[in-house]
């Protein structure tokens, strides 16, 4: 669900420059547009529910760090602390982010997150484009991160590295028998 990601993204930068845990937040506010607002549903029922809801896959994010898989996601719908996570965030159309959307129509996730902490801090964290969008691309040690995260459960897991530079070196293949049969490369 794209139309969230600018969303999580926001709050992971905050939680991570801020070394905020979820006990920490009282409070997340997102001021966003109309395509947003569409994407709220704090308790869903299903995971595709839960994907598509801006709160419930951002109070995943906050707990465990990412949003990765569809089993983290079935996990959390019935995880109390993911729920009253999801509880603390409310969305609110921002009419400075509709008319960013309007001069920017690519950007339909955009939104302003602030989080308030149970001590009275607030950050806040504009995130118009969200992480992987072609104009904002992410970096190769992402990428591989992320591969690596994706496979770990993998047969060929322990392959990981020599998969990542094959694929990082795959511009001057002749051909993919590399990344099929990594052990005679």
């Amino acid at each position: 669900m794209r139309g969230t990601h600018a969303t999580i993204d926001a709050l992971l930068k905050i939680q991570k420059e801020n070394n905020l845990t979820p006990e920490k937040i009282a409070s997340v506010s997102v001021f966003t547009s109309s395509f947003v607002m569409r994407l709220s549903n704090r308790k869903p029922d299903t995971a595709v529910g839960a994907q598509a809801s801006t709160e419930f896959s951002s109070a995943i994010a906050l707990k465990y760090g990412k949003i990765d898989s569809e089993e983290l996601i079935v996990k959390s719908l019935r995880d109390p602390e993911v729920i009253s996570i999801a509880e603390k965030i409310t969305l609110s159309k921002d009419g400075a982010v509709q008319q960013y959307l309007e001069n920017n129509p690519t950007h339909f996730g955009a939104a302003r997150v602030v989080v308030t902490t149970v001590d009275g801090a607030n950050y806040e964290q504009w995130s118009p484009i969200p992480l992987g969008d072609e104009e904002m691309p992410l970096g190769w040690d992402t990428l591989k991160s992320k591969f690596k995260g994706l496979i770990e459960e993998a047969p060929f897991a322990a392959k990981a590295d020599v998969l990542v530079d094959h694929i990082l070196r795959l511009d001057e293949a002749q051909n993919v028998d590399m990344l099929l049969t990594p052990d005679k490369q």
